[in-house]
């Protein structure tokens, strides 16, 4: 004994096992001095107190045997996650043993055997944790060489739940029993569980309280569905209680030799689990009404040729990803029309949903790397009912013999690790746009208690725009509640991104993420995978020195040398310390980031810092304090109103810009509801970056108090549509307007990110005149890109894409309106003449027009059939006609009439609309010198 005893305490002098070492005040403490009332129960040998003890700085709900020191052999040290986690042992008793267990927060399962908060897929995912248990109790090689495992009293009492419904088992001992004793008591917990009842129960009457009596009656009979728990019966698939029951029952066997091994039945319970998840997923479908999801497998197989290589894009642990064209459901059509996210509602379109083709990307799990139907599932559940900008859009699954294929907008621009690894030249603005877009889907997530919990650079996809957004949901938590804390058995995750104290304790918080999004700050910042080690730095992996640099204020030596060039660029303005200071504001919340938790962050503050970095590095552009708006617009009076929009009212007011006051126009936006997160930035970095003569100036904004405002060059004579019928806007003047927009539009389509290429709401309400008619577009608004209902591109309507053709439409149609006179769109009723017209209902479906029951002429479908029927002077305005040639004419509504064409293959680029429409000018300025007007 005292041999054994001096074993045990140079086993706890050893550093390697000190912080096993518990004190014995620290226990009395835990169960007040050993009280009675502290005791849950006898045990074989020992009394088990319950009690808090403090480790690590976190109170823990613990077990605390006190046993005779003989039985100290019967217990390991090992750890495994379905046997109770040991914590420490006290041997400051003589002959008496203390060790201590973490008490799993819901106890134990018997006491849950009737309990509706756990369902099917709970109780089967509980049994196979407790066969685990056993299974690694039984390996000899896997448990502690100091004794072999086997479980004397193997009930439901010792099966213990943590807040996950994990199993946790308890009670190890050793016994002369066999493995297969255990085996049949494990038989006797799966019927328990699946009753909902205990083995032996005396409110029961005399002929029912042997639960194994009356199951092996009703398994004779085939009667078992009547002893189960009807809550449960009502969740099962029948194939899955086929595969239990007959595992369980063949385990309580009474020839022991013909009860099968844990190996077996492991296997089987994991079927069952299959045979589940597999049922409930259909049930899924049916239940959230998504059928109009799937797509078929012949579809998929048959666009990718197979899954061949030519269509392989990307892969990983998960399997690999395809890109092809589809039909699919029409997800953004779909909320366009019913204006709801909510997609069990049917819409119109294929089989009542609206559906479309597209480049799509085709992602197709690999269960042989761990991706099982749970995350498939799940990627299913949470992505169906979101939708924002900056999460990945599902669109549509398929789930076919085991093929499981999820189906997403396809991202042009790849992911942004890729984009790292491949030196891509991305400048710092489009750096902080794509953190932001993160941030902000990242906000969203949390505010509706999801956690994704695999933040990483390899899962943030890059839009056309580069755009970020967060994609692969497979690993996400959700909860009902804001204050969302989950303790994870198996812990998951991706090395490097993983949250050190969610890897090491299971706690998994909102914070778990922030740090892994702080991680991918890093990779932005220094250009780098987090991942990787370093070149040339001891192989010291990017966070410890990037931390280290940062406390030492050394940013410059780890930023990315291509941030780093553009840095001193800017440093070689005078006075001009925004990106430094954006760089040191983004570093800073990137570094708090990795302790989130102790900072008691939320992705909130994140973006608000990520916001504070971004102004920073906004150059040339200025925010106005809302008091400073207020005081230049009379508050918001009437009297400055200058122009109303769907976007909202425009005011004038006198500002200073660049230090001087300057007359503005000042536009207050109505759709501040409307936007996403981070769209009204991104609209300001986007507005910030053109400088063009024939792109209004943009020369600042204001973001306060739930406001929106951007503050533009005001333009003296006001917008094109005022002027379409004023004989004064000479032929020459309209030509010349023409040819400007035509160069503001052709400046647009050749940008590149974080400009937009598209317009997308081109019309002479965005064309703004200056004092001596020189054209300037506006409303380069991201964020209102529909169109307006009379320019809208044909094809548009048909896929809800705008590209650039769609800008040509829509320009095509400000030439006529220019040449005639006339808006876009007329009424019926007003004074002209619709020579050759089409008269059209309003699609209720495509205008904002208030009067849905009026009937329009649409002048694109009139000047085209004027100039097919050779009719075209029937609607030049008179106030021309004197004034243009023939020539210029012609040439002039030939460019135009091209523009329009249904095919937008067939419609000219804007440097050819531009060659033609100098043509025009110079046929009229030569005819003027000629003697002409």
């Amino acid at each position: 004994m005292n041999l054994l005893k001096k074993y045990v305490n140079e086993l706890l002098s050893k550093e390697e096992y000190a912080d096993l070492r518990i004190p014995l005040e620290d226990i009395k403490l835990a169960t007040n001095n050993f009280s009675p009332e502290n005791v849950i129960t006898l045990g074989s040998y020992e009394p088990v107190y319950k009690g808090e003890i403090s480790r690590g700085g976190k109170p823990l709900t613990v077990r605390v045997h006190v046993l005779v020191l003989r039985t100290f052999l019967t217990r390991s040290l090992d750890k495994n996650p379905n046997v109770m986690s040991f914590l420490g042992l006290c041997s400051e008793l003589d002959d008496k043993m203390i060790l201590v267990y973490e008490y799993p927060a819901y106890g134990s399962i018997e006491n849950y055997l009737d309990n509706t908060n756990l369902t099917w897929k709970n109780r089967l995912n509980i049994r196979i944790g407790a066969a685990r248990a056993i299974s690694y109790l039984h390996d000899t090689h896997k448990s502690s060489r100091m004794y072999k495992g086997i479980v004397k009293n193997f009930t439901s009492s010792i099966i213990f739940l943590d807040t996950n419904w994990e199993a946790k088992v308890s009670h190890i001992e050793t016994n002369t029993m066999t493995t297969k004793s255990d085996i049949h008591s494990l038989g006797i917990v799966f019927f328990e569980v699946l009753c909902g009842r205990r083995a032996f129960d005396t409110e029961y009457d005399s002929g029912s309280q042997y639960l194994m009596k009356l199951v092996e009656q009703s398994y004779k009979e085939g009667k078992l569905d009547e002893i189960i728990d009807p809550f449960l019966r009502s969740q099962m698939a029948p194939d899955s209680l086929r595969t239990f029951s007959n595992i369980a029952y063949q385990c309580c066997n009474k020839y022991r030799e013909q009860r099968p091994n844990i190996d077996h039945i492991l296997q089987e319970l994991e079927q069952a689990v299959e045979l589940q998840l597999k049922f409930e997923e259909l049930a899924l479908v049916h239940e959230k009404n998504l059928e109009h999801w799937i797509i078929p497998l012949k579809e998929i197989f048959s666009a990718t040729n197979g899954f061949c290589n030519d269509h392989h894009i990307g892969g990983g642990g998960f399997g690999g990803v395809y890109k092809a064209k589809l039909f699919h459901f029409d997800v953004r059509k779909y909320v366009k029309i019913n204006g709801s996210q909510n997609f069990s509602t049917r819409g119109g379109g294929f089989g009542g949903y609206p559906r479309r083709r597209s480049t799509v990307a085709i992602k197709k799990l690999d269960s042989r790397y761990g991706q099982g139907k749970r995350e498939f599932l799940q990627e299913i559940e949470v992505l169906s009912r979101l939708k924002h900008r900056n999460l990945v859009s599902l669109l549509g699954f398929c789930d076919h013999d085991g093929d499981m294929i999820l189906v997403y907008e396809h991202a042009s621009n790849g992911s942004l690790d890729n984009c790292i690894n491949n030196r891509r030249r991305v400048t710092w603005a489009q750096r902080l746009q794509i953190c932001l877009d993160v941030a902000h889907g990242l906000s969203y997530l949390h505010n509706l208690g999801i956690i994704h919990r695999d933040i990483k650079s390899a899962n943030i996809l890059l839009g056309r725009n580069l755009e970020g957004v967060i994609g692969d949901f497979g690993l996400s938590r959700t909860s009902k509640h804001q204050n969302v804390e989950f303790s994870i058995t198996n812990v998951a995750g991706t090395p490097a991104y993983i949250d050190p104290k969610y890897f090491r304790t299971g706690e998994l918080t909102k914070q778990s993420d922030i740090y892994s999004f702080g991680v991918v700050l890093w990779d932005v910042l220094c250009g780098r995978l987090a991942i990787l080690p370093t070149i040339g730095d001891d192989q010291e992996y990017l966070l410890h020195s990037a931390r280290r640099h940062f406390e030492k204020n050394e940013l410059n030596l780890i930023i990315d040398p291509q941030l780093r060039e553009e840095f001193e660029k800017s440093s070689s303005n005078p006075g001009n310390k925004n990106f430094e200071d954006s760089i040191k504001t983004f570093a800073a919340i990137a570094y708090d980031c990795l302790d989130a938790k102790a900072k008691q962050l939320t992705m909130d503050d994140v973006v608000k810092e990520l916001k504070k970095a971004w102004t920073f590095h906004v150059i040339g552009v200025e925010m106005f304090s809302l008091n400073t708006i207020n005081s230049a617009t009379s508050g918001f009076s009437e009297e400055h109103v200058i122009g109303k929009g769907t976007l909202g009212k425009v005011y004038i007011g006198t500002l200073s810009v660049s230090m001087q006051p300057k007359v503005v126009a000042i536009k207050r936006l109505e759709m501040v509801g409307s936007y996403e997160e981070g769209g009204f930035f991104k609209d300001v970095a986007m507005m910030s970056s053109y400088i063009n003569d024939n792109i209004i100036p943009f020369h600042g904004f204001c973001e306060e108090a739930n406001e929106m405002i951007l503050v533009f060059e005001h333009a003296t004579n006001r917008s094109l549509d005022k002027h379409l019928d004023n004989s004064t806007l000479t032929w020459r003047h309209r030509l010349k307007i023409s040819i400007g927009v035509a160069h503001g539009l052709q400046y647009i389509h050749s940008c590149v990110q974080p400009r937009k290429a598209v317009h997308g709401d081109v019309k002479s309400s965005h064309i703004l005149l200056d004092d001596v008619w020189n054209a300037t577009i506006s409303d380069l608004i991201i964020s209102k890109c529909e169109g307006t209902l009379g320019y809208r591109d044909p094809e548009y309507l048909k896929t809800g894409v705008l590209t650039k053709e769609s800008d040509v439409y829509a320009f095509g149609v400000v030439l006529f309106e220019l040449l005639s006179g006339r808006p876009a769109i007329e009424d019926v009723e007003s004074d002209r003449q619709h020579t050759g017209s089409r008269i059209f209902n309003v699609d209720p479906e495509t205008s904002d027009r208030k009067n849905k029951d009026e009937k329009v002429v649409f002048l694109a479908q009139l000047a085209a059939r004027c100039i097919e029927d050779s009719k075209l002077e029937a609607i030049i305005f008179h106030g021309i006609k004197e004034q243009a040639d023939s020539n210029s004419i012609a040439i002039f509504h030939t460019i135009a009439y091209q523009c329009l064409q249904e095919n937008k293959e067939k419609r000219p680029t804007m440097a050819r609309v531009i060659e033609e429409l100098q043509k025009a000018l110079n046929s009229h300025v030569g005819l003027r010198y000629e003697g002409r007007n």
